[in-house]
């Protein structure tokens, strides 16, 4: 396993393993452990809360369904969860021409959304309703992205809601 496989699993899936929006967080914890405790999304409010599988970062919602997933990319390793339970430590290697021809392959094609002097942001849209970004930046101003790093990778849901907080719900902070 490479971090390009990484990325293409990601990018057909909105996941690493069962790393993925619309999960629930006691399922993830079953097959992984606990994951780190990164701490609140906004300070005055418990929910959403934002977790971590190595380089992998959840935001779960009060409900304890994944709401958003993130990859980080843009240091010289990446470490990732595997179907196994284990942390991976793999090169964060990426570019976005071979990137973009490993999802080819797949018969996944992205759409070009932001672009800058430095950088582009690409998207994916699943069948379920989730979104995939790719971020790639580079350091300076560039003529085409083919040779740009991915900075980051993110998938997003837009169907889950969580209803009203209960009186008796135990996260009323939401």
């Amino acid at each position: 396993m490479n971090i390009t496989d990484v990325l293409t699993q990601f990018a057909a899936t909105g996941g690493v393993g069962p790393l993925r929006p619309l999960a629930a967080l006691g399922d993830i914890t079953a097959k992984l452990g606990p994951p780190q405790d990164v701490g609140r999304v906004a300070s005055k409010r418990h929910w959403p809360h934002w977790y971590r599988y190595g380089d992998v970062t959840l935001e779960v919602c009060r409900c304890q369904v994944v709401n958003r997933v993130r990859i980080d990319t843009y240091r010289d390793t990446v470490t990732v969860p595997t179907e196994a339970g284990r942390l991976t430590t793999l090169r964060a290697r990426a570019a976005y021409g071979p990137l973009e021809a490993a999802l080819a392959a797949k018969g996944i094609i992205w759409t070009t959304v932001l672009e800058s002097d430095v950088g582009c942001t690409t998207e994916i849209e699943l069948p379920d309703e989730v979104t995939i970004h790719f971020t790639f930046v580079g350091n300076s101003p560039v003529a085409g992205p083919e040779g740009l790093p991915v900075h980051g990778a993110q998938a997003q849901e837009f169907t889950h809601a969580c209803g009203p907080a209960k009186p008796d719900d135990q996260n009323p902070d939401c």
